[in-house]
C-alpha cells in the first residue's frame, strides 16, 4: 500500500480525543486491548440449536459453518439496490453481512422515527434472510464509521447532564429509548425466530470494554436492556480483533478456548480511497486472509465490501458524498480485483468449514512437510480430515517438494513440485470426505471450492494455464491418482463413482478460476464458468436462465461461452438468448434554471420564529439536524469606519451579508469578518456551514462542547486599533516529572527557543511550558484578543501568572480575550501544552488583536436550514447570474433507467467550477462535493433515473455558476447486462 494503516493515522488530522482511523480504532490500543478479550456471549437456551459455538467454531442449525461475511450499510445504498448488492455479495462465496444501525439515521428529530423506505431496518433484514445469508447486527449505540457524530443524534448534544458511554442515568435514558425502538426489530428476526440475525455488537469500539468485558455499570445496562427486548444470539461489546491484517503472524490452538475466532472489522481498504486497489493492496488483503484460513480463525468481516454513498448530510469530516473505500464492490456495483481473490478464499472456507470449525493446530505434525526451507508451513486437523498451508512469505515464486507423514508424496500442477507465487498461502487438503466411500487423500492443485448437487459432488480445481495438477482419490479401499490439466481452450472432467454417489473434478485455469460461480434455481445447485459475473438465475419453462455482466458498454458478447454443470452428468452450454443493444451517450444537461439560496439574508425578511437567544447557539439548538444554520441580528455603528464582528467561534465556515448585501470573503477569516458600516443601524444575516461532524472516536463524557458547529459563544462590534501583531520569541520548556501546576520562571534553566509548528514531545505523550511576551498594546486600546490557530493537543493559558483560557482539540483555531487593557509592560504569555497522542507543540502562530471599541452584541435569531433546494418558486433562466452568495441551479436531462439487460451505465455528476454544496437528483439528495476521494462526479444511482425529465439540482454555497457540470459515463463502473439460457 502506498501508506501502512499506522502512517496513515499519524498523516491525517485529529482531535485531542479522537486518532482518526476508518474503523476508528488506533492500531496502537488494539494491539494493546482489542485482543484482551475476543470472548462472545452464548446463545440463550432457545437459540442455541440455530446458533451456537465452540472452541473450535460456529454452528448453525447444529452444522459447522464458517462465517464469511460482508461489510455494508443499508444507509448508504438506495432500497431499490440493496438486493443487487447483496446478491453481488452472495456470489462472492460470502455467507454473511454485517451491518451498523444508524442512530441518528433513525431519529434524526428527537421522537420522530424513520423505519420506512430507506429506512427500514426490518425490510433490510427480511431481504438477507430471503436471500439466504445471515447477518451480524451493530446496534451502537456509538457507531464510528466515518458517520456523523459516529450515530449520536445532533439533539443529543443539547440534552443537559449527557456523558456518553459511561454510567449516566440521562444517556443512558435516550439509549433505552432508541433501544426500545431498534432492539424489538432486530429480535424479531433473529435466527432463532426464522430470521436472518446470528451476532449483536452492543456498543463500538470502547475505549474500556471489548468481548465479554464489562468494566463498568453502563455495560451491564446495555446488555440488560437487550436481553429484556429479545437478544437471544450470542453477542459481544465493541468489537473482535480488527486490523489490516487481523490473524497476526502466529497460528493458535483451540486448547483452552471456549468460543470462536473471529474478527469483525479486517480493514481491506480505506476510506480514503476510490477505485481498483493496486496489485500490491490486493495481495496483501488475499495473504492476510488465508493466514486467517491457515492460523485457526472460524470467521472475519471485511470491513467494508461494499462502501457504498453518504447521502444527505450524514458524512463526517473525513469524507463527502462516496464512500466507495476503494472495496471489492465499487460505489457503482462494479467488481474490483480484491473481489474475485476474496471469492477463491470464501468458495474454500465455506467448502471446507468441517476442517475449518473443528479444528486443532496440527502444524507440529507437518512443520517438517515442506523440503525448501523457504516455506513456512501451518496446519489444521480434525476428524473431517486435514489441510496443510504452505506460506511462502517471499516476493519470489518458491519451489518446494512436500513429505506428508502417513501419505505418497503429492505431485502438482508442476509434478512433484509445488511451485507457491509470491506471498501465497496454498492450501493442502488431505483425508478429506468428499461422500460416503470416496475421500480425497491429497489435493496437489488448488481447490476453488466444492458444491453438492444431489447425487453428484462437484470440485473445481484450478491452476496456472497449460499446466497440470495431481489429485488422490481413495474409492472404497483403492487409490486412484489423478492428473488434470488446466487448459483455457478445453475443460476435461473427471469422475469417481460408487453407489450411486459422483465425485466430479472440473479443472479450470487461475484465470478461469474467477469466472466460475456456484449458484442455484428452484432447489438445485448448479457451476456457471466463463462468466465475469452471473446475477440472477431462475428456471423458466424448465430452462435455466442466467444473467451475466461483462465490463464495459459496448454490447458484446462474453469473453467465454459459459458452461454449465448442474445435477445432470453432462454440462451445458449457455447461449445469448438476445444481443445486447449499445449504450447511449452520457446524457447532456439543458434548460439550466437559478435562484437565490439567500432569501433570509434580506433586511425585511420575517424570523420572528425562530430561536432567540443572547448569544449565538450551536447549529442544532432548535432541533435541526442539517449542513447549514441562518443567524439574524441588529448591529450599531457610532461612526462611519470599518469594524470586525466577532464570535467566540465558527465551524466551518460562514457566509456573511449586511443589509443584504454580502460581506466579500476575502473579508471573513475564520470566526471573524470585516464590515464597512455607516453610521446607524444594520441587519447582520449569516450563513453557517459544516462539512461534517467529527465521528467522536474515543469520546467519554459531555458531549455539548465537543465539535459544536456554527456559531457558538458571545458575539461582539468591534473597531481595530490597527493590524494584529504576533507573538513572537517563543521559548518552550517539558515538564516531564514535575507539577504541573507551578508556572516555571522565565530565569529557571531549561528553556529552549522554540520553533512554530515543531514536534517537541518526539510523538510521546505530556506537557509542555511555552512563554514568550506580548507585543505592546496600540495607544487607545480598550480590550485585546490573543488568537491561537492550532495547539497540539490542549491548552492552558495564563497571563502574567493568572489563567486567563482554556481549550481542548487540535486543528482548530480559538480566541482568548484580554477584556481589560493589558497593564504595564512586560506581559508574560505562559501556555501550558498538552499532548495526547503522535506530535504535539504549538503548531500554529499566536497574534493579539487590540480595540478600540467593543459592542456586545446580545440580540440574536437562529435557524437550521437553507432555502428548500426543491422549492417550485423564483427560478428565473440561468442567464449571467453574479455569484452574489449561496445560490440554487438546476437543470433537466434524458436517462432512463438501465433495462434489465444491455448496457448499464453508471453516471456521474461532476462538480467541475462549483465551489462547496450538495447535489440533488429528482428530489434525493447525493450528498456533499466536492469529494475527498479520487474521483471527478458524484454518482447517480440508477433507481433514482426516471428517463425524461430528469432534474438535477445544486445548491452551492459561493453561488459559482455550473456552466462546467457536466454527467459523465464511469467507464470503469459501467457493464453490459446480457441474458443466457443454458441448454
Amino acid at each position: 500500500m502506498p501508506l501502512s494503516h499506522s502512517q496513515r493515522r499519524a498523516s491525517l488530522p485529529r482531535l485531542a480525543f479522537a486518532a482518526s482511523l476508518a474503523a476508528c480504532f488506533s492500531l496502537t490500543f488494539l494491539a494493546r486491548a482489542a485482543r484482551a478479550n475476543d470472548g462472545m456471549f452464548p446463545a440463550a437456551p432457545a437459540a442455541k440449536s440455530s446458533i451456537d459455538f465452540d472452541g473450535r467454531g460456529f454452528l448453525v442449525h447444529g452444522k459447522r459453518t464458517f462465517l464469511v461475511s460482508a461489510g455494508l450499510e443499508y444507509a448508504r445504498i438506495p432500497r431499490a439496490l440493496w438486493q443487487d448488492r447483496l446478491l453481488r455479495i452472495k456470489r462472492g462465496g460470502f455467507n454473511t453481512v454485517e451491518i451498523y444501525v444508524f442512530w441518528n439515521f433513525h431519529e434524526p428529530q428527537e421522537g420522530k422515527w424513520n423505519f420506512s423506505g430507506d429506512h427500514d431496518l426490518d425490510a433490510f433484514l427480511k431481504l438477507v434472510n430471503a436471500m439466504g445469508l445471515y447477518a451480524t447486527v451493530r446496534v451502537g449505540p456509538y457507531v464510528c464509521a466515518e458517520w456523523d457524530s459516529g450515530g449520536y443524534p445532533v439533539w443529543l448534544r443539547f440534552k443537559l447532564g449527557v456523558a456518553l458511554r459511561e454510567p449516566n442515568g440521562p444517556f443512558e435514558t435516550y439509549v433505552d429509548r432508541y433501544f426500545d425502538k431498534v432492539m424489538p426489530i432486530v429480535a424479531a428476526n433473529q435466527i432463532n425466530r426464522g430470521g436472518s440475525v446470528v451476532m449483536v455488537q452492543l456498543e463500538n469500539e470502547h475505549p474500556k470494554g471489548w468481548g465479554t468485558e464489562m468494566p463498568n455499570e453502563y455495560f451491564h445496562h446495555l446488555r440488560d436492556k437487550a436481553l429484556a427486548l429479545g437478544l437471544q444470539v450470542p453477542y459481544f461489546f465493541s468489537g473482535l480483533h480488527h486490523g489490516s491484517d487481523p490473524a497476526g503472524n502466529t497460528s493458535w490452538d483451540s486448547a483452552g478456548r471456549t468460543n470462536p475466532w473471529y474478527s469483525t472489522e479486517f480493514w481491506c481498504d480505506w476510506y480514503d480511497k476510490y477505485g481498483n486497489p493496486t496489485p500490491r493492496d490486493t495481495t496483501f488483503e488475499d495473504r492476510a486472509t488465508w493466514k486467517i484460513l491457515a492460523y485457526g480463525g472460524n470467521g472475519y468481516n471485511y470491513y467494508m465490501v461494499h462502501g457504498g454513498t453518504n447521502f444527505g448530510h450524514f458524512n463526517d469530516n473525513e469524507d463527502a458524498s462516496s464512500y466507495d473505500y476503494g472495496a471489492a464492490i465499487g460505489q457503482g456495483g462494479d467488481l474490483r480485483g480484491t473481489y474475485y481473490k476474496f471469492k477463491r478464499a470464501a468458495y474454500f472456507a465455506t467448502s471446507f468449514a468441517e476442517i475449518l470449525e473443528n479444528s486443532t493446530n496440527a502444524t507440529g505434525q507437518y512443520a517438517s512437510a515442506s523440503t525448501n526451507p523457504a516455506i513456512r508451513v501451518t496446519a489444521r486437523t480434525s476428524p473431517a480430515g486435514t489441510i496443510v498451508f504452505l506460506d511462502n512469505p517471499t516476493s519470489a515464486l518458491v519451489e518446494t517438494r512436500l513429505k506428508l507423514p502417513g501419505h505418497s508424496e503429492p505431485t502438482s500442477d508442476f509434478g512433484a513440485l509445488f511451485r507457491v507465487n509470491p506471498g501465497e498461502i496454498m492450501p493442502v487438503v488431505l483425508d478429506y470426505k468428499m461422500v460416503l466411500g470416496i475421500t480425497l487423500k491429497t489435493s496437489g492443485a488448488r481447490i476453488l471450492g466444492i458444491l453438492p448437487q444431489g447425487d453428484i459432488t462437484s470440485l473445481i480445481v484450478y491452476g496456472p494455464a497449460g499446466t497440470e495438477g495431481g489429485l488422490t482419490f481413495q474409492v472404497g479401499s483403492t487409490n486412484y491418482p489423478v492428473s488434470v490439466r488446466f487448459d483455457n481452450a478445453a475443460t476435461e472432467v473427471r469422475t469417481f463413482s460408487l453407489e450411486g454417489k459422483t465425485v466430479r473434478i472440473v479443472p479450470v485455469t487461475s484465470e478461469q478460476a474467477d469466472r466460475t460461480y456456484f449458484v442455484a434455481a428452484s432447489d438445485r445447485n448448479y457451476v456457471v464458468q466463463g462468466a465475469r459475473y452471473v446475477g440472477a438465475v431462475e428456471t423458466v419453462n424448465g430452462h435455466l436462465q442466467i444473467t451475466t455482466e461483462t465490463p464495459g458498454t459496448a454490447g458484446h458478447t462474453p469473453q467465454a461461452v459459459p458452461i454449465v454443470y448442474g445435477p445432470g452428468k453432462e454440462p451445458m452450454t449457455a447461449q445469448l438468448t438476445a444481443r445486447a443493444a449499445r449504450a447511449e451517450t452520457a446524457p447532456v444537461l439543458s434548460g439550466w434554471e437559478t435562484r437565490s439560496a439567500a432569501d433570509e439574508a434580506q433586511p425585511t425578511f420575517d424570523d420572528k420564529s425562530w430561536l432567540a437567544s443572547a448569544s449565538p447557539l450551536p447549529m442544532g439548538a432548535d432541533g435541526d439536524d442539517g449542513a447549514y444554520a441562518w443567524y439574524r441580528t441588529t448591529v450599531r455603528a457610532t461612526r462611519a469606519g470599518s469594524y470586525t464582528l466577532n464570535a467566540s467561534s465558527v465551524r466551518d465556515r460562514m457566509y456573511v451579508f449586511v443589509d443584504g448585501a454580502r460581506v466579500p470573503q476575502a473579508s471573513v477569516k475564520g470566526n471573524a469578518a470585516r464590515l464597512d458600516l455607516t453610521p446607524g443601524d444594520h441587519t447582520v444575516a449569516i450563513l453557517a456551514t459544516h462539512y461534517g461532524r467529527d465521528k467522536l472516536f474515543g469520546l467519554l463524557g459531555p458531549i455539548d462542547k465537543v465539535d459544536a458547529k456554527g456559531l457558538t459563544g458571545p458575539a461582539s462590534l468591534l473597531r481595530t486599533a490597527g493590524t494584529a501583531a504576533v507573538v513572537e520569541g517563543w521559548r518552550y520548556r517539558m515538564a516531564t516529572g514535575e507539577s504541573h501546576a507551578a508556572i516555571p520562571s522565565p530565569d529557571a534553566t531549561g528553556w529552549i527557543a522554540a520553533t512554530i509548528g515543531a514536534d517537541v514531545f518526539d510523538k510521546k505523550r505530556g506537557f509542555a511550558w511555552y512563554q514568550a511576551t506580548l507585543p505592546a498594546q496600540p495607544a487607545g486600546a480598550a480590550s485585546s484578543v490573543l488568537r491561537f490557530e492550532s495547539v497540539d493537543d490542549n491548552a492552558t493559558v495564563f497571563l502574567n501568572g493568572v489563567q486567563i483560557g482554556q481549550h481542548a482539540g487540535w486543528n482548530e483555531s480559538f480566541d482568548v480575550p484580554l477584556s481589560t487593557a493589558v497593564a504595564g509592560q512586560p506581559n508574560l504569555l505562559t501556555i501550558l501544552v498538552e499532548n495526547t497522542d503522535n506530535s504535539g507543540g504549538l503548531a500554529g502562530p499566536v497574534s493579539m488583536t487590540s480595540y478600540v471599541y467593543n459592542a456586545p452584541i446580545m440580540s440574536w435569531r437562529m435557524r437550521g436550514g437553507t432555502t428548500d433546494p426543491l422549492t417550485a418558486t423564483g427560478w428565473q433562466p440561468l442567464g449571467t447570474t453574479v455569484a452574489d452568495g449561496p445560490r440554487l441551479y438546476r437543470a433537466t436531462f434524458t436517462a432512463a433507467p438501465p433495462a434489465a439487460t444491455g448496457a448499464h451505465p453508471i453516471l456521474r455528476a461532476t462538480f467541475a467550477g462549483l465551489s462547496h454544496g450538495f447535489l440533488y437528483l429528482n428530489g434525493h439528495n447525493l450528498g456533499r462535493y466536492p469529494e475527498k476521494v479520487p474521483i471527478n462526479g458524484i454518482y447517480l444511482p440508477e433507481p433514482w433515473l426516471k428517463g425524461t425529465g430528469n432534474v438535477l439540482t445544486i445548491l452551492d454555497e459561493e453561488g459559482n455558476t455550473p456552466v462546467g457540470v457536466t454527467i459523465e459515463t464511469e467507464a470503469a463502473a459501467t457493464r453490459t447486462v446480457e441474458l443466457l439460457e443454458a441448454q
